[in-house]
């Protein structure tokens, strides 16, 4: 069904309201310049933590290395895909830090720590 020309005004109205709003259209209204972009392992992973029998394709520091290292080699991260996001299944099952009692990187999957991947 076609748009009336009243339906129509009132749409520019609103889209040069919200154009010329300082609130919405400055930097500093908190708003990224573009959408956060990046990389997750759920759509394609899922939650393989089997990393004996699926080594390729189970939740591990290794799959997370290859993964960011692809968006370099690819040209994504220079096109503003810059993230890799930690997702499901990545801490250890079998118990929190004894010290501090925060969850931990399974040690078979992330030898190296959260900390150390992020960097």
């Amino acid at each position: 069904m076609p748009r009336s020309p009243a339906r129509h005004a009132r749409a520019l109205v609103v889209a040069l309201a919200v154009a010329a709003s300082p609130a919405l259209s400055s930097p500093s209204a908190g708003l990224a310049r573009t959408p956060p972009q990046g990389w997750m392992s759920w759509q394609t992973f899922r939650c393989e933590t089997d990393c004996v029998a699926f080594p390729d394709v189970c939740i591990s520091e290794g799959l997370y290395r290859a993964q960011a290292d692809a968006l370099v080699a690819s040209g994504l991260a220079a096109a503003g895909f810059q993230t890799v996001h930690l997702d499901d299944c990545i801490v250890d099952i079998a118990g929190r830090d004894p010290v501090t009692h925060e969850l931990r990187a399974d040690p078979a999957r992330f030898p190296s720590g959260f900390k150390a991947l992020g960097d």
